[in-house]
């Protein structure tokens, strides 16, 4: 989720960049006025746009070009030359066959990019946001959360030790003070878990973030390495959470 997250923000923001890119290329002031003359001017209607179509000359060779810009609309185009046979155009500096019959960036254009833009960097902020959250749940503990579905649930499990792999090393990397707590979920159900933290002198104790009347985090009596070794396996063998965890202490 969080990927697909960030490539659709990516995508967005590339494509706010290339209409940003557009506005400024048709905008930009170095384009040559040239005089030109038009050789259709129709008017249009709501199925179809307005048409004015002109030839220019640059350096004795001729050249036609239909191409509005974005500087004004086509009926606002149509208005002011329709009365008219000839008009400026500006033409590409490096490219004379490129000109547009407007020059500048009316305000209306650069609304989408705007939006895209800003809708790409609150994305990016909402997705790192969730991202860090992640993150602190994993390697800094937080109380795995199960809800109501989770704690009836009793099918066999596989235990997911996120980062280190194993239980062992991440008892062991939780006992040296390398994580503050260690999240575990089934594999197949992110969600379905509980939560290990170490207390002192070898005991830990364990939480998961709602009870069976779904309304509150428990937490267990001080374990024992071999009372976390003892649940484990009764989690993964399918007892629901809503028995392991009967008799906890709400924190």
């Amino acid at each position: 989720m969080l990927l697909a997250g960030a490539l659709s923000l990516v995508a967005l923001i590339v494509a706010g960049a290339l209409t940003v890119g557009q506005c400024l290329m048709y905008g930009n002031s170095s384009w040559k006025e040239v005089p030109a003359r038009i050789v259709e001017c129709k008017e249009g209607n709501v199925k179809k746009p307005c048409r004015v179509v002109c030839r220019y000359e640059v350096d004795g060779q001729w050249y036609e070009t239909a191409t509005l810009g974005l500087g004004e609309s086509g009926k606002d185009l149509y208005n002011r030359v329709s009365a008219s046979r000839s008009m400026a155009v500006y033409v590409h500096p490096d490219d004379p066959s490129r000109a547009v019959m407007s020059r500048g960036v009316h305000w209306t254009y650069w609304l989408p990019p705007g939006v895209i833009l800003l809708m790409g960097v609150w994305g990016m902020m909402h997705t790192g946001k969730r991202w860090n959250a992640y993150k602190k749940r994993e390697l800094e503990g937080g109380f795995a959360k199960a809800n109501r579905h989770y704690l009836f649930r009793a099918e066999p499990r596989r235990c997911m030790w996120k980062r280190l792999g194993t239980m062992e090393a991440s008892l062991e990397a939780l006992k040296a003070g390398k994580v503050d707590g260690i999240v575990v979920e089934d594999e197949n159900h992110a969600g379905d878990g509980f939560t290990i933290q170490y207390l002192e002198d070898g005991m830990f104790y364990l939480s998961v973030e709602k009870d069976v009347d779904g309304e509150a985090t428990v937490i267990s009596p001080n374990v024992s390495l071999e009372e976390i070794r003892s649940f484990c396996r009764e989690y993964e063998a399918g007892k629901p959470l809503r028995d392991l965890i009967r008799g906890w202490d709400e924190a």
